[in-house]
């Protein structure tokens, strides 16, 4: 039986990889019965425009998911060869130091020469006292580093650029920073290089007994045509601001973070299937015996939407996790909510705490929201699981549920934070097309990322501490 059941699972591989996801068709145009808002219809007095809703985004949202479960199921995506070589830039840091607010409190060695600083840069070390996520400091950010196409194809100097400036980023506020080196390839069978930017934040306990982990992690890079300014400046960015803030903490946490940008997630997540597998679980793990308290990570975080019918789900997310199907309709399908995407009842502690953060953090006249959407995917899917839930797959957070090792057994519990993606508002349209821009940067946008900035922020602690 178990020999017929693994030739079933393969028969409905060489179908769903033939012939596309369930909701698209073989000549690539989207079946359009298969997209609604929530609990809606296609009647005449709908206040949805199904060609916006069928545009591009959906589309390749497809493609982009088809991409991450073909490296997920594949068992060595990332050359095992390479082996994730570490280029170091160590930070040495005094244990005394509990602050850290500019260069000169402590040496730089480095294998690489770092870049030059700039004005964000210099703003950054000035920034003194720090309390919170600061929505000049994001915008400067986003605009400095992630308004811009960060693609091999498009301008690999550009990209480089942007490596060597998050490195530097990290480097101010963490005592270790390093890139992890890996290749992968890309749609076309191509080898491509990609680098994964690192930067730990040493806990109390490192290196002794009890110590533990945890990882705060977004993908920087685009696809050739997109500036990436949501998908994923937005994440990138959050991810320098938490270490930003949590800075403030060197000395005072009990456990160590470990913030990371991972590289090429356009070609199917491969920086953090090469971060999980190649670095996390053998160099940090396994050899020190280390907890794992979890991972963060945030993709596409700045799409704030108010408006009536501005939110859709695709079917296969509303059949997977009804209850949060039906709060969406009972929104009025808006997109005034930050959506955390877990397994339920194996993941439960990061988003319980996660979301009694961020409702503390809700002040008035802010109407921020957030939805926990947990499918029953299990500790440990396989391949028949990935294909059932595969829109929640579409993501770095994938790469823990379903690391590769022999070695470590036990699941890697992560959530992931989103805005919805392709499925909200303006990304309806300009999900990895040119207009994902600098047009994003709205008040009420940024008003949304800092509160999930700052949630974050004290949820980390919460753990570590």
């Amino acid at each position: 039986m178990l020999i017929i059941h693994r030739i079933k699972l393969i028969i409905l591989c060489i179908i769903y990889f033939s012939t596309g996801f369930a909701r698209g068709r073989p000549d690539g145009q989207v079946n359009h019965d298969n997209e609604d808002k929530v609990g809606g219809n296609h009647d005449g007095d709908s206040d949805i425009d199904m060609d916006l809703i069928n545009f591009s985004g959906i589309r390749k949202n497809d493609e982009h998911t088809r991409h991450i479960l073909a490296n997920l199921m594949d068992p060595n995506p990332v050359d095992p060869s390479h082996n994730g070589s570490l280029i170091i830039s160590e930070r040495l840091i005094a244990k005394e130091m509990t602050g850290l607010t500019n260069r000169s409190q402590a040496n730089l060695i480095s294998t690489t020469t770092p870049s030059s600083p700039d004005e964000l840069t210099n703003f950054y070390a000035e920034s003194g006292s720090i309390k919170g996520a600061d929505i000049e400091m994001m915008k400067k950010t986003l605009v400095k580093l992630f308004s811009k196409a960060r693609s091999h194809e498009a301008n690999i100097t550009h990209k480089e650029l942007i490596r060597s400036k998050i490195l530097d980023r990290l480097s101010l506020f963490t005592s270790e920073t390093f890139c992890q080196e890996f290749t992968g390839r890309d749609k076309n069978g191509a080898i491509v290089k990609g680098v994964n930017i690192i930067g730990i934040l040493p806990g109390r306990l490192r290196g002794e007994h009890g110590e533990g982990v945890m990882v705060i992690g977004a993908h920087y890079d685009t696809v050739a045509t997109c500036p990436g300014m949501d998908d994923n400046g937005s994440g990138a960015m959050a991810v320098l601001e938490s270490a930003r803030i949590l800075s403030s903490k060197m000395g005072d946490l009990n456990h160590t973070i470990i913030f990371v940008t991972f590289d090429l997630e356009e070609l199917g997540a491969l920086g953090s299937i090469a971060f999980v597998n190649n670095y996390l679980i053998p160099k940090v793990l396994n050899s020190n015996n280390v907890k794992f308290l979890g991972a963060y990570i945030m993709d596409m975080i700045l799409n704030y939407d108010p408006s009536v019918n501005a939110q859709v789900l695709p079917r296969d997310i509303s059949r997977a996790a009804p209850e949060a199907a039906d709060w969406v309709r009972r929104n009025n399908n808006m997109g005034d909510f930050v959506a955390i995407w877990t397994r339920r009842k194996v993941d439960w502690h990061l988003w319980y705490t996660f979301e009694q953060s961020f409702n503390e953090l809700t002040v008035p006249p802010a109407n921020h929201k957030i939805l926990v959407i947990d499918p029953p995917i299990p500790r440990t899917p396989i391949l028949f699981d990935n294909y059932l839930y595969r829109n929640f797959m579409r993501s770095d957070h994938a790469s823990f549920w379903n690391h590769k090792s022999r070695a470590y057994k036990e699941t890697l519990h992560a959530v992931l934070i989103t805005d919805m993606g392709p499925w909200r508002g303006v990304q309806r349209a300009c999900y990895h097309e040119f207009c994902d821009d600098e047009s994003q940067l709205t008040t009420y946008n940024l008003e949304f990322v800092k509160h999930i900035i700052d949630a974050l922020v004290r949820t980390v602690v919460t753990f570590t501490s």
